[in-house]
């Protein structure tokens, strides 16, 4: 002990100790609090598939605004949305489980991955409703939109 206070090592003090302590066990409390409160958001994303509806509702909703969209027609399943234009021919098919845009009868773009259920209805205002129903990994969920 007599050599420890004549050669002055440089040490952590007792209070630099009890200062550190106090951080980390301030830290590790508060990881649960931030663990259940980023749990329920994280749940709603994965739930909703929002961003994959939002981008499947910008593209119909540029589809049907289109200056020269012409006829609007429904196959009588409810299963398929045709558009005719000058140019071209566009579908939104529900098929194997998909949302499928088809332009000209070529070509599969995949809109929307795990639907159960879909079905187009044209409303007497000339609007389309679409009722979904989606899969994800937790359960189902249905959602109508209108455009």
């Amino acid at each position: 002990m007599k050599n420890v206070f004549t050669n002055k090592y440089s040490s952590f003090t007792y209070i630099e100790v009890l200062f550190a302590l106090f951080i980390t066990l301030l830290i590790f409390t508060m990881l649960p609090l931030l663990y259940k409160s980023i749990t329920p958001i994280k749940h709603q994303s994965n739930f909703e598939s929002s961003i994959d509806i939002e981008f499947f509702s910008r593209d119909l909703t540029e589809t049907l605004l289109q200056r020269n969209s012409k006829a609007l027609e429904i196959d009588k399943n409810g299963r398929i949305l045709k558009f005719d234009t000058r140019e071209n021919t566009i579908r939104y098919e529900f098929k194997n489980n998909k949302i499928i845009k088809t332009i000209n009868n070529t070509g599969n773009i995949t809109l929307l991955n795990n639907v159960t259920n879909a079905q187009f209805i044209l409303l007497k205002n000339k609007h389309i409703k679409l009722k979904l129903k989606m899969h994800y990994t937790g359960g189902t969920f249905e959602k109508a939109i209108q455009f």
